[in-house]
C-alpha cells in the first residue's frame, strides 16, 4: 500500500522535535513494508522557523518532503490562503515524483487542514484518513471557526482516528457526528523496551522517574512535594527528573526547599534513548500531569517493565490496573504521597516482564501497524 503521511513538521531539536508521533509512524509503517511518504508544511512563526525553505531528503527508508513557512501569527483568514496553495503546490510535487497515494493519513488535521484543502484531496480521488492528538479539542479549549473545520474533517474523512477514549468523546461532543471515530494509540518502539531489574545499592533501594517539560500543567512541584512528604531522609529512596522548562529554577528550590536534595537528581533534558536507560534503571514512573492528550510516557514506562502512577481522570486511566501501577486523586498532594509510599512498599507484586508483555501488546509499533492498515484497507 502507498501511504502519504502528513504531519506539522520534521522532528529535530533545533525546532522542538515537533512532529516525532507522526514520522516515527510513518517509519513503522514503512518499516511494515508499506510505500511511505512523509509531507509536512511547518507554519509557525518566524520565532521559530526563521526562513522559508523546501526540504527534500531520506530518513529511515521514507521519503521527507517539506516546507518551512513561517507564517505562524497572522490572522487565519490571511494565513489559509497562503498555506493552502504551498500545501497545494507540495502535493502536487509528491504526486508528480512518487505518482497517486492510496491514502492521505492527516496528522493533526484541525491544525494541518482547512476546508479548501479537504475539498482539494477529495479531487485527487484518494482515501483520506486523519489522526487527532490535539489536547486543546480534548478540553474543548478551540474557538467556534476550528470547530466548524473539526465538524468538515470528520464530515468528509474516509476514516477518523483519536488517540484516546477521551479525546474521541469530546470529538463526537463537539461535531455530533454519527460516523464511527476510532481509537488508535500512540506507539511505543526502540529504544523502549523491556529491560530487567537493575542491580540495587541495597533490598531496600527504590528509584522514581519523572519525565516531561517543565511547565505548570505537568504539576512537577506536585511530584517534589509529594516525594518529600513520603520519603524526606531515606536516602535509600531517590527522584530522578528528566526534562528543561520554564520552571526548572522554581522546581530546584522547592527541591532545596523541602530537604530532598540528596535524594534527588534533576537530569534537564534527555535524548530519547537516554530516558529508555532512565526507566531501564529506575522502579516506578510518576506523573502528575492534568493534562495529556495520551500520555506516551506511561507507555514508554509500561513497556519498559515498570509500574506508572498518574493522576485519575486522564486518557490512559482505563489501561491502569493493581498489577501495573496506581491512579491518585489529582491534585492532592497526600493522594499522590500514600501511592508512591504503596508502589514503594509493594515493589514485588510488580513483575516487569508481564507488564512490559501486556503493553507490548497494545502499544507496540507492530500492533498499531497492524491497526491502521486495517483502517486503510476498510476504506
Amino acid at each position: 500500500m502507498y501511504i502519504l503521511t502528513f504531519g506539522r513538521s520534521f522532528p529535530e531539536k533545533k525546532t522542538g522535535m515537533i512532529g516525532i508521533f507522526e514520522f516515527e509512524q510513518a517509519v513503522a509503517l514503512a518499516k511494515a513494508g508499506n510505500k511511505v511518504v512523509y509531507a509536512f508544511s511547518d507554519d509557525r512563526s518566524v520565532k521559530v522557523i526563521h526562513s522559508l525553505s523546501k526540504i527534500r531528503r531520506t530518513e529511515q527508508g521514507v521519503e521527507v518532503y517539506g516546507r518551512q513557512l513561517p507564517i505562524g501569527g497572522l490572522p487565519h483568514q490571511v494565513f489559509d490562503p497562503i498555506r493552502t496553495a504551498e500545501v497545494k503546490k507540495l502535493l502536487k510535487e509528491i504526486i508528480d515524483e512518487q505518482g497517486m497515494p492510496d491514502v492521505i493519513h492527516v496528522h493533526f488535521p484541525v491544525l494541518t487542514l482547512n476546508e479548501a484543502l479537504i475539498e482539494y484531496i477529495g479531487t485527487l480521488g484518494c482515501k483520506l484518513v486523519c489522526t487527532e492528538h490535539w489536547t486543546k479539542i480534548q478540553s474543548k479549549q478551540i474557538p467556534a471557526w476550528r470547530v466548524e473545520r473539526l465538524k468538515c474533517c470528520t464530515a468528509h474523512a474516509d476514516a477518523f482516528i483519536c488517540v484516546s477514549g477521551l479525546l474521541r468523546d469530546s470529538v463526537i461532543e463537539l461535531t455530533h457526528t454519527e460516523k464511527p471515530v476510532e481509537v488508535v494509540p500512540n506507539m511505543v518502539q526502540a529504544p523502549f523496551g523491556y529491560a530487567p531489574a537493575p542491580e540495587k545499592d541495597g533490598p531496600d533501594s527504590f528509584t522514581f522517574a519523572a519525565v516531561g517539560r517543565l511547565v505548570p500543567v505537568k504539576r512537577f512541584q506536585l511530584v517534589v512535594e509529594a516525594f518529600a512528604e513520603a520519603f524526606r531522609g531515606q536516602e535509600n529512596i531517590r527522584l530522578k527528573i528528566a526534562g528543561d522548562g520554564i520552571q526548572r529554577r522554581e522546581i530546584e528550590a522547592l527541591i532545596d526547599k523541602c530537604g530532598i536534595g540528596s535524594q534527588t537528581e534533576m537530569l534537564g533534558f534527555c535524548k530519547r534513548p537516554e530516558v529508555a536507560k532512565l526507566y531501564a534503571e529506575s522502579d516506578c514512573y510518576v506523573s502528575a500531569s492534568i493534562l495529556e492528550t495520551f500520555g506516551v510516557p506511561f507507555i514508554e514506562a509500561w513497556i519498559t517493565g515498570i509500574p506508572c502512577i498518574g493522576a485519575s481522570g486522564g486518557p490512559v486511566d482505563c489501561y491502569f490496573k493493581p498489577e501495573n501501577g496506581l491512579l491518585f486523586e489529582k491534585e492532592q498532594v497526600r493522594s499522590l504521597a500514600a501511592a508512591m509510599q504503596q508502589v514503594c512498599q509493594n515493589r514485588a507484586q510488580y513483575d516487569r516482564k508481564q507488564i512490559s508483555d501486556w503493553a507490548a501488546a497494545l502499544f507496540s509499533a507492530e500492533e498499531v501497524v497492524r491497526r491502521l492498515c486495517s483502517i486503510y484497507e476498510a476504506c
